[in-house]
């Protein structure tokens, strides 16, 4: 499936179940064309398989950081 299509289809489950407040992240083979429309749609950051696994962690952390602040 094209990945605008899962990632579709993710959020409508997210949103059924309350959850749709939790940040998305993918990774994987994806092209430039279809980032742009995933990140569209929604997705926080997008990570590739040339990305350095010290470059994903800090994103994620960041992400986590300004999605999951205590009131």
């Amino acid at each position: 499936a094209a990945p605008d299509m899962v990632i579709r289809a993710l959020f409508q489950e997210m949103k059924a179940n309350g959850i749709e407040s939790i940040p998305v992240v993918v990774g994987g083979i994806i092209s430039d064309r279809e980032e742009k429309i995933i990140r569209e749609l929604g997705v926080k950051a997008v990570f590739r398989s040339f990305d350095k696994l010290e470059t994903i962690q800090k994103h994620v952390r960041a992400i986590a950081a300004e999605s999951f602040v205590e009131t």
